[in-house]
Parts: C-alpha cells; structure tokens; sequence
C-alpha cells in the first residue's frame, strides 16, 4: 500500500488517523479504573459466581470455532 501511494500520488487511499495519545471519553464521569463491583451502586455478591457458567460457554464457543475453522 505504501508503494501504491507513493506511485500515484493522485490516487485516494484512506488512512487510519491515530491519536498522539491515550485520554478518557469523559472525565468528569469515570476515572481509568472501573470498579467491577458497580459505581453508582453495588453489584449483589453472586453475580461473579453466576457469571462463570456463561463465560466458560462463550469459552468453549470461541475455542471450537477457531479449531473449526483451522
């Protein structure tokens, strides 16, 4: 790609815009850490340990898919 644009100058070729920097989208709302236990009110305590039999799902989803499609 970089040979094409430095070939045909006239030719459009879009580019990916990187910003010089990391920042937060709204600062005045959350800090770069996200509590996981919930920030305008607390998550109940059996939510983290329900949550595990639909991660291993997801899981095993993701792992069969990627062996499939090898």
């Amino acid at each position: 790609m970089i040979g094409i644009d430095q070939a045909f100058p006239s030719a459009y070729i879009e580019k990916l815009i990187v910003p010089d920097g990391l920042e937060l989208t709204s600062p005045d709302k959350r800090d770069w850490f996200i509590n996981p236990m919930g920030i305008k009110e607390n998550v109940p305590v059996w939510i983290p340990f329900v949550s595990v039999l639909p991660a291993i799902l997801v899981y095993l989803l993701l792992f069969m898919e990627t062996s499939i499609c090898e």
